[in-house]
């Protein structure tokens, strides 16, 4: 019981230590059009990436919010 406790906690801490990886193109356009980044915080200034999830670019086709 013990060991599995350890082994459980070693692969947890070893799984929040792996990098989320990031949308680029995504986090580039944020970064692009985000007039005032005082009004921002490291939770919203990027776009994480998913296989399961699709991003706003390839489920809207463009970036919300710009002007048409």
């Amino acid at each position: 019981m013990r060991l599995a406790l350890t082994l459980a906690l070693i692969s947890f801490t070893a799984a929040a230590q792996t990098p989320q990886k990031q949308d680029e193109e995504y986090t580039k356009l944020i970064k692009q059009y985000l007039q005032d980044p005082r009004i921002t915080t490291e939770l919203v200034d990027h776009m994480p990436a998913s296989d399961k999830v699709p991003s706003p670019l390839k489920f809207l086709g463009g970036f919300p919010a710009l002007p048409s």
